[in-house]
């Protein structure tokens, strides 16, 4: 386990570092305006993305067969190419009406890209799940690497053109192929096992077998990722698109970070989890090991983030982006939660305990939207940041001692279980 969470965090640790290194250099090409348009085009994107492979590639790491695991994803596939050609069908024949319901008529002419980011972003999510369940973490960090230089190179030099925001869109297209290309190559090349059968029998029976991930976990994640999206909306359409790019580069240096290395953890203590229920072994224990690692290696970094943000933002990216770290400050309490409780988000799939989930998510989300909506009304953005970060930091908080209880529950089931036995 340690092992292959140093070849991913090692991954992600380069890949956060290229575009940490270059930002400085981007904040002086591109706008705080620039920034929230990529902020409001990656918004869409991500609420987007939810749809793109019916939730289809979080289950490609369950089945005990590896034939059930390929046909999930071929699934996966065929629900991504169907779900890109009718986003670009809608978003080519009307942008500017799409535009005008989202608040930001600039964004139009750049809705066309977004079919062929959530293609490749897709296709690189369910590789990705097939890499980890075969344990190809090899393939997962050579793709993070290059789609962050990628993306950091193209906005870069896509930056001393005068495409001004497109540059920073473009750019992210180009690392969505890359790291799509690059993990699908090395997956061939590493393993020589990744042959697919197109039998529509079997994906069909695949398909009713884990509908809980298009039905429950869809809702679940929608939910989740616009509750995660709704301040760029709000900002750019009620405060302003200056705003959102403040808040976009915050998040961005924190956020994605916080992300990634989450997520490297997640990928490793999935499969971890998911190998000793299947085996019927305890799981409490390598989950409260996980959580007090988290907890001694993210207090000082986020202490360091509350008390010197503003400071930090103004030596490294000049005094018009100072603002961001003081949107930095209202948002960590929530952000240093979230690192805390995104590695163990799996659970109430693997303990079927998707409704519950769902169920929190919404309430979730209604209170965030409450939040943002007493900020709207007093016309004070940090006053919406701060209720923001509070809902989250309460909400994740029970989210984690949930997820506990749920495991702790089903190692006391399975001793009762050996008792009979």
């Amino acid at each position: 386990m340690i092992k292959n969470f140093i070849v991913l965090l090692s991954a992600n640790t380069i890949g956060q570092a290229i575009p940490f290194f270059i930002y400085p250099l981007l904040t002086r090409l591109y706008s705080p305006d620039d920034f929230g348009l990529l902020a409001l085009y990656m918004s869409i994107f991500t609420v987007l993305s939810i749809f793109s492979n019916g939730r289809y590639e979080y289950a490609i790491i369950l089945p005990a067969s590896g034939d059930d695991a390929k046909s999930l994803l071929l699934l996966t596939q065929i629900i991504n190419i169907s779900t890109s050609l009718l986003f670009l069908g809608f978003f080519i024949s009307m942008p500017l009406h799409i535009a005008a319901l989202i608040g930001n008529i600039a964004i139009a002419r750049h809705l066309w890209i977004l079919p062929f980011s959530l293609l490749f972003f897709s296709l690189n999510s369910a590789l990705m799940q097939y890499a980890t369940r075969d344990k190809q973490f090899t393939s997962i960090s050579y793709s993070e690497v290059s789609r962050s230089a990628v993306t950091s190179a193209f906005k870069l030099l896509l930056g001393f053109t005068l495409l001004n925001e497109a540059g920073l869109i473009l750019g992210t297209l180009a690392g969505h192929i890359c790291g799509a290309l690059v993990i699908l190559f090395t997956l061939f090349k590493l393993t020589g096992r990744l042959k697919l059968n197109l039998q529509w029998g079997k994906i069909k029976k695949i398909a009713v077998q884990y509908y809980a991930f298009p039905t429950f976990y869809l809702v679940n994640a929608l939910t989740n990722v616009i509750s995660g999206t709704l301040p760029v909306f709000v900002l750019t359409r009620w405060f302003s698109l200056t705003a959102a790019g403040l808040y976009s580069l915050g998040m961005g240096l924190v956020f994605t970070p916080v992300s990634l290395f989450s997520n490297s953890l997640s990928r490793i203590l999935t499969k971890e989890i998911t190998d000793k229920y299947n085996l019927q072994q305890p799981l409490t224990g390598a989950l409260k090991k996980m959580l007090g690692f988290l907890l001694v290696s993210g207090t000082l970094p986020f202490m360091l983030v509350i008390l010197f943000s503003p400071h930090i933002f103004r030596i490294l990216f000049g005094n018009e982006w100072t603002e961001a770290g003081y949107y930095l400050q209202y948002l960590s309490p929530w952000l240093f939660m979230l690192y805390l409780t995104s590695p163990f988000n799996f659970i109430p799939n693997l303990l079927s305990k998707q409704r519950k989930a769902m169920i929190i998510d919404l309430v979730y989300l209604l209170l965030r939207v409450v939040s943002l909506a007493i900020g709207i009304y007093f016309n004070n953005i940090y006053l919406a940041l701060l209720l923001y970060s509070f809902t989250g930091f309460l909400i994740l908080g029970y989210s984690l001692v949930w997820y506990f209880f749920l495991v702790r529950k089903h190692d006391i089931v399975m001793r009762h279980v050996e008792q009979i036995l």
